[in-house]
């Protein structure tokens, strides 16, 4: 019996084994080891990656920081840089996401407005790419919800 290889294109692989890595990091290990490993990735994709692999792996490690650390200054400075290689590119799902996460950082400094408006600009990239629910529109609409009611708008639907 031979094996045969996975079905990925070559400038996937790096992608789907960093967003394999990021569902095991959240199910089995601690979160302190999630951001070294998220460094690496990132090492990689700037060296060899596209500007979308860079964008993506400029996300997740900025989400590690925050989430998992604490660190919502180097996550930001993350973000702003993924920005700036994904809109370029036009709407996708990396970058409604990565919307959502900026408008989490601008809650974490009390910018509530900003965060909003981030916010909203990822739920409507969300409703214009998929039909139906998704776990990425979820996340952004509970996010939104938790801002408004900080900000004591409780019917902002």
């Amino acid at each position: 019996m031979t094996l045969e290889p996975f079905p990925v294109k070559p400038e996937r692989a790096l992608m789907r084994a960093v967003y394999e890595a990021e569902r095991v990091i959240n199910l089995y290990v601690h979160p302190a080891q999630a951001v070294p490993f998220f460094e690496a990735c990132l090492s990689s994709a700037m060296a060899w990656g596209s500007p979308e692999e860079r964008a993506k792996l400029l996300n997740v490690t900025g989400f590690a920081m925050g989430n998992y650390q604490g660190r919502y200054e180097d996550a930001y400075e993350k973000y702003i840089r993924a920005k700036e290689l994904l809109e370029p590119l036009g709407e996708s799902t990396a970058l409604a996401r990565l919307y959502s996460n900026i408008g989490y950082i601008y809650h974490t400094r009390g910018q509530h407005n900003k965060a909003i408006r981030y916010l909203e600009d990822s739920l409507e990239m969300w409703e214009r790419l998929r039909h139906g629910p998704t776990r990425g529109k979820a996340v952004t609409l509970a996010t939104l919800g938790i801002v408004h009611d900080f900000v004591g708008k409780s019917n902002f639907f």
